[in-house]
């Protein structure tokens, strides 16, 4: 995105920037299907409610869950045992000095819990699942990649193992079950996507619950530390894309 221009002022510079992104869009459209992730279908798979639902009739195991901003409803939830609380979309809290990353946290909801804070937005809840490990499962194409995350030996990476500036969490290849590995391809190309980064966890029965799907996730340092050929699988499916592309032109123009 340009340079903002100090020489305008804020009304033209919103509509600069606004014209801006049109361009850019415009840009996005004229790439077709030869995208991994096209940005349009992107921005429908980071809906959490529809990951979820989508998951759901896809036979995922998923926790029992409320988006809310009712204090009634939430208390009510949360009176049936421990939840976590995770936002809808936005993951950083700007404005302050520096951004604070809203991670997934427990939440505790009380008689003496404000109702303002409450009512202020919804938010997801859900039943807390103990855990044995976290899995993360990086799509591409039709091959998966499945790692633990062994979360639970850090206290600060319990509920969220993100929530660490620690290199060394534990990660090992996880022979993911047969129907979990199709319920996950499945998820990806029901969001019209190619690659996918799918959060599960493993509970201490040995089951296995969908949290959520990243489109956009990281996988560098699952290859880095796992050796599972991540980067030589994205490759391939863009050659695979670029071929089938130039395949339904050559018999276009013939």
């Amino acid at each position: 995105m340009p340079e903002p221009l100090p020489q305008i002022n804020e009304a033209e510079q919103t509509y600069c920037t606004l014209e801006w992104q049109a361009a850019l869009q415009s840009l996005y459209w004229t790439i077709g299907e030869r995208w991994l992730n096209p940005p349009h279908l992107i921005a429908l798979a980071e809906n959490k409610i529809y990951q979820l639902t989508l998951a759901r009739t896809l036979g995922f195991l998923i926790p029992d869950t409320l988006v809310s901003n009712d204090p009634l409803a939430t208390r009510e939830f949360a009176c049936k045992g421990q939840i976590i609380g995770k936002p809808l979309r936005n993951a950083v809290l700007k404005g302050r000095t520096p951004d604070r990353v809203v991670f997934t946290a427990r939440v505790s909801i009380n008689e003496q819990t404000d109702p303002l804070s409450i009512r202020a937005c919804p938010m997801i809840l859900q039943r807390e699942i103990r855990k044995k490990f976290d899995v993360r499962v990086t799509v591409v194409g039709d091959q998966v990649f499945a790692v633990t995350i062994d979360s639970q030996n850090d206290p600060a990476t319990v509920v969220d193992w993100r929530k660490t500036s620690k290199p060394d969490l534990a990660h090992a290849i996880y022979d993911l079950p047969k129907n979990v590995a199709a319920q996950c391809i499945a998820l990806t190309q029901k969001l019209g996507l190619r690659f996918g980064a799918v959060d599960l966890v493993l509970d201490q029965n040995e089951q296995l619950w969908f949290l959520e799907i990243n489109p956009n996730g990281q996988w560098g340092w699952i290859e880095t530390r796992t050796g599972h050929p991540i980067a030589a699988a994205i490759v391939s499916e863009m050659e695979r894309i670029s071929d089938e592309y130039v395949a339904a032109n050559t018999l276009a123009v013939s």
